[in-house]
């Protein structure tokens, strides 16, 4: 029977949960460093990405553009519970009005936004409009949690994903194939999950997919209970343009959600699926 691992603290660079500036006191220059400090793309046009934390995907706004002006910032979402935003705005104002008003820059501002959604959902309310002590805490806390996640994923592009490469290291076409084998042989009826055929031991559910069309080598699913839904690793093989196998990760935030990739520095996720491929084929 297999239980959910501990795991180390990870490294951080740049920013952390201890580091993060008060959203009291947030400036939009601040904002808009975050976002760039994980800006992979480079460019000045406008583009997004999607890391993850926990089961909730964090969308990292870089130069979006609608009437009002440009947008830099952070959108966290759990589906049904919360949508949380972080946002700097450079307001669209034409030269000619900077001019008639002395301004050299045109005028900026935070945008620090929290919405309940679900049953007991409500309406978008500013972070300074919160009164209620408890929801202001844990609106302070996904900040805190989003420093931390940034700090962790700024080291892991710092270095090369060292965690990718460990990663990379553990999960084998061979282990893969191996762990087909005993699920195979174990004598209980399996379970499907889709494709996928496993049982759950433990707090573990253990599933694996022949190589096909999907995939040119066994693949591997690996769920867990959260509360009250389901998270799962999915370990994967694409093909890349040489032709040679290529390691994917994904995650599903839900049991009846789709498959998501995840990114090489989202630390704690490969982190974790490093540490329960190991215990899953240890034995």
């Amino acid at each position: 029977m297999f239980t959910l691992p501990s795991l180390p603290p990870l490294e951080k660079s740049l920013h952390s949960a201890e580091l993060a500036h008060p959203l009291n006191k947030l400036e939009e220059d601040k904002i808009s460093q975050m976002v760039a400090d994980l800006d992979l793309n480079g460019s000045i046009k406008e583009h997004y990405l999607t890391g993850w934390m926990g089961l909730c995907p964090l969308v990292m706004i870089r130069n979006y553009q609608d009437k009002r002006g440009t947008s830099n910032g952070f959108m966290l979402t759990r589906p049904g519970h919360f949508r949380f935003s972080v946002q700097a705005i450079t307001f669209r104002i034409p030269k000619f009005l900077l001019w008639a008003t002395f301004r050299r820059k045109p005028r900026t501002m935070s945008l620090i936004a929290y919405q309940q959604l679900g049953e007991n959902g409500g309406g978008l309310m500013q972070y300074r409009n919160i009164l209620d002590a408890e929801m202001k805490e844990t609106v302070n806390q996904q900040w805190r949690d989003i420093n931390d996640y940034l700090g962790a994923a700024c080291y892991q592009v710092e270095n090369d994903y060292p965690l990718w490469q460990m990663l990379e290291k553990a999960v084998t076409e061979e282990k893969a194939n191996g762990l087909a084998a005993t699920l195979a042989s174990n004598g209980k009826k399996l379970q499907k999950d889709d494709e996928f055929s496993g049982l759950w031991q433990g707090e573990l559910f253990i599933a694996t997919r022949p190589a096909g069309e999907t995939s040119p080598a066994t693949s591997v699913i690996i769920s867990w209970h959260d509360g009250d839904d389901i998270g799962s690793y999915l370990y994967g093989w694409l093909n890349n343009e040489q032709g040679e196998k290529q390691l994917a990760l994904a995650i599903r935030p839900g049991k009846n959600e789709q498959f998501f990739t995840l990114n090489r520095f989202d630390a704690e996720h490969v982190q974790r699926a490093t540490a329960l491929f190991n215990l899953v084929t240890s034995e």
